[in-house]
């Protein structure tokens, strides 16, 4: 069994004290999302807004334990109240969270609930899911998820060194399928209705227009100015060879493509405002 991302921290009440006095967040925001949908370029753009907060994957396992330890916290109730404060920009706290760290952070969705039920949900998938896995079999072999993270070279080297592995792509789809399946269970099973966005239909838009809509949906937009272009760091790694290994996985693996189009339909078509049950909020990407 994985270890609690809390074990091993010495708790200080002190610093925990100063934490909570901090004023509350008046607006939770929550993205919900699998790897590499672009969720780095979103909580970029909105944290660059200096409106929607500082959203982050503070409830990831890989940085909570030192996130933690700076705060003196042993425990995820008192992490998920502090950090909250802690993060919050101008009363918005706004975080990412996949439904594995959800789990692991938390222990399942009833503790995490009694935080953020309250929050607005978004849920960010790709609708390209074999153009997921490469790029998440190309950032396994070049350790480079984001032009942010490294120069042109850099990136021009990763892309050359980048092989094509139909066994390791394939993998990559499993793990996002399976992410998204998990997703949509712990949203039905808790009548959490999420507000439904791509990767696609996202990134088609301006990021003034996608800041814009996040934050009317949350109640509290606008926040950017169509004549002043948010700047963000974050730029696609993607390439032809992306799109040439994805058109080769399709071929080498037809029918596992085939199958995953008929069971991904509905998640699709949900984009499109087709989900059963009540929708909370709006947006316009799936219109």
């Amino acid at each position: 069994m994985p270890p609690n991302p809390f074990d091993n921290i010495t708790p200080d009440p002190e610093k925990l004290r100063q934490v909570l006095a901090l004023p509350a967040p008046t607006t939770t925001y929550a993205i919900h999302f699998t790897p590499r949908s672009g969720s780095s370029w979103l909580t970029d753009i909105c944290a660059n807004t200096g409106r929607l907060g500082r959203p982050g994957e503070m409830f990831s396992p890989r940085f909570v334990p030192s996130i933690a330890a700076r705060m003196g916290i042993d425990n995820v109730d008192d992490y998920a109240r502090a950090i909250s404060r802690d993060r919050a920009v101008a009363g918005v706290f706004g975080f990412e969270i996949t439904f594995f760290q959800l789990r692991r952070t938390f222990g399942g969705p009833k503790r995490f609930l009694t935080h953020f039920r309250e929050a607005a949900h978004f849920w960010l998938i790709r609708e390209d899911i074999v153009a997921q896995a490469v790029s998440l079999s190309k950032k396994a072999q070049s350790r480079i998820g984001h032009a942010v993270q490294g120069d042109a070279d850099a990136l021009a080297r990763a892309d050359q060194a980048f092989a094509y592995d139909k066994d390791d792509i394939a993998k990559w789809v499993g793990h996002v399928r399976k992410m998204e399946v998990q997703a949509e269970k712990f949203f039905a099973n808790h009548r959490v209705a999420p507000i439904r966005l791509s990767y696609e239909r996202m990134t088609a838009k301006p990021a003034q227009t996608v800041v814009n809509d996040i934050a009317r949906t949350i109640g509290i937009g606008p926040v950017a100015d169509d004549a002043a272009p948010i700047t963000t760091g974050h730029a696609k790694i993607g390439t032809d060879k992306n799109a040439d290994f994805a058109d080769r996985f399709r071929k080498d693996h037809a029918g596992l493509v085939a199958n995953l189009g008929i069971e991904r339909a509905g998640l699709l078509s949900a984009l499109d405002g087709n989900e059963p049950g009540p929708r909370r909020g709006w947006w316009p990407f799936g219109r």
